[in-house]
């Protein structure tokens, strides 16, 4: 691979950013400062005083409520085996109890393929001294306990400064507390993913994920 460091002028520059990324990544840059000083840290978490039934009513209805669970869903694995056994825990009968939202970001310094290079590898590669590329990921959480089982549906957007322009990945995921001990390498289960069908979409769940920062506890 080769690489031109600054001798290309001038640079392809990025799309504009959407609307929506810019609400994203402004909502996600405020949480991210609230991090302690000289943490390692790539997300900050927030609590909310919301009442989280509310939360979850309005996530359904609105137009990424076809990533939500239903009442009746289980929050367990499917299949279950002996790392991910049934926790008898399903939406609408075990205690929603919490909702709050977290952020993440990660910053890479920024290169470019040159559009007007090889179009296959080795690419010639465009460095950008001193810009960064940024990666912004927003996630509502709900809390769900019931008889010492504790799961978690988080929805998510994600989007970054190299799909500026584009419209942002939606996702759903259910995270156990008991696979974290009992499957090793767990990092969910039950995703499902989408491309979003609207700025209206993510600018629905950005200004809900404002309201939980807003009402932070």
């Amino acid at each position: 691979m080769s690489e031109i460091s600054g001798n290309r002028e001038p640079k392809p520059q990025n799309s504009e950013l959407t609307q929506s990324q810019m609400a994203m990544k402004d909502l996600c840059d405020e949480i991210l400062a609230l991090r302690p000083e000289q943490t390692n840290l790539t997300y900050n978490d927030i609590k909310s005083s919301a009442d989280p039934e509310k939360i979850q009513e309005r996530l359904r209805a609105s137009l990424l409520g076809d990533l939500m669970l239903k009442d009746g869903d289980s929050l367990s694995a499917s299949p279950t085996d002996e790392h991910h056994p049934d926790l008898d825990l399903y939406v609408g009968q075990a205690e929603l109890i919490q909702a709050g939202v977290r952020a993440w970001g990660w910053e890479y310094d920024k290169h470019r393929i040159d559009p007007d290079g090889p179009t296959e590898p080795p690419y010639d590669i465009i460095d950008y001294p001193g810009e960064k590329d940024w990666i912004h990921q927003l996630d509502i959480k709900l809390w769900y306990f019931d008889a010492d089982e504790l799961a978690c549906q988080t929805v998510t957007v994600y989007t970054s400064s190299i799909t500026a322009g584009t419209s942002s990945v939606v996702s759903r995921k259910v995270l156990a507390l008991t696979y974290v001990v009992t499957a090793e390498g767990y990092e969910g289960h039950n995703q499902v993913l989408r491309t979003a069908q609207s700025e209206e979409e993510v600018l629905a769940f950005v200004d809900l994920a404002r309201e939980l920062f807003n009402t932070q506890v």
